[in-house]
């Protein structure tokens, strides 16, 4: 089992020091983490906007909506032999938001990265709660990294963009997948 942490930075472990990692460029942290966090929700929870960075703007073009377009059914179908279901990308996703909350409440976690991707098929029940969860899950990381006050560490902004790049990978496998359901439906 790998064991997933934020780790802490030693001293000396960046090329730039502490107090001027970003004043070089002038960037207000303040503004940084809002970037994150709006690029986060484009791909993971955002329902619809009138313009994105990066995805489409219809209705449902975000992970959460994409899963909330679909049945229990519909994203337990195995795409092809050998890949895995939109059933496990979500568990995938939402387990990894949850190693990230816990990390940044300075908790350990241990994840079973093969476990999170064990389960390709889900009832209806379970689907809603999987998607409730990433919701809450979603908006609790959103909330600390607007919250989070030591952006000086730059494992905390790797961290923070790593999410929205996880996010966003997801979100374009799950669409694909999404697209060949529906095309064949």
């Amino acid at each position: 089992m790998l064991e997933v942490h934020v780790p802490k930075r030693r001293e000396g472990s960046s090329p730039f020091p502490r107090t001027t990692l970003f004043a070089a460029y002038n960037v207000s942290m303040n503004l940084w983490a809002q970037a994150a966090v709006e690029i986060f929700e484009e791909a993971a929870t955002a329902d619809h906007w009138k313009s994105t960075w990066f995805r489409d703007t219809e209705p449902g073009g975000s992970f959460l909506g994409t899963l909330d377009q679909l049945t229990a059914e519909q994203a337990s179908r195995p795409p092809a032999c050998g890949r895995n279901t939109i059933v496990a990308h979500a568990r995938h996703a939402l387990a990894y938001i949850e190693m990230g909350v816990a990390s940044a409440k300075g908790e350990q976690p241990s994840v079973d990265w093969a476990e999170t991707w064990a389960v390709q098929q889900m009832n209806e029940t379970d689907w809603a709660v999987l998607r409730q969860r990433f919701r809450e899950k979603s908006d609790e990381w959103r909330g600390m990294v607007i919250a989070n006050e030591t952006w000086e560490d730059p494992d905390w902004m790797k961290s923070t963009i790593a999410f929205v790049a996880h996010a966003a990978y997801h979100l374009g496998a799950v669409r694909q997948l999404a697209a060949d359901i529906v095309r064949h439906t």
